[in-house]
């Protein structure tokens, strides 16, 4: 699991930020946060990526933010009997702002991959950094 950023942007400008899945078996849900500074950044809007659905199954998605702690917790989920997916792709993305000039640090806390019969898959999931240049 990685986030693929710019690696500076400018105070004012807005940013996307994907979350990616890398070598993922049979994932059926993918609930996580996103956790960003909320000195340097303020969150936009987010939108599902395209790897769970890549068969054309239903799913469920949501992402809510909490502007004061830095989170935008994120559900995603296929729906139904429909099995896992294999492989690597977008899990979903997210546009921000940038606020004060600084070190902006984006990762995860609360990853529970799991596949279609609840089993937690091994994640690792990476942070990155991103310079917010005036």
């Amino acid at each position: 699991m990685s986030i693929q950023v710019p690696p500076s942007v400018t105070v004012g400008e807005q940013f996307t930020v994907e979350v990616k899945a890398d070598g993922v078996k049979e994932l059926y849900s993918a609930p996580f946060n996103l956790i960003y500074d909320p000195i340097f950044a303020e969150f936009v809007s987010a939108a599902e990526g395209n790897f769970l659905k890549q068969d054309g199954k239903p799913t469920t998605f949501s992402a809510l933010n909490d502007p004061a702690g830095g989170k935008v917790a994120v559900t995603l989920r296929r729906n139904g009997d429909v099995g896992g997916v294999t492989g690597n792709g977008t899990i979903m993305s997210a546009t921000f702002k940038a606020k004060n000039v600084g070190p902006l640090n984006l990762g995860f806390s609360s990853v529970n991959f799991a596949d279609v019969s609840g089993k937690i898959l091994p994640m690792v999931p990476y942070n990155v950094l991103v310079d917010v240049v005036k």
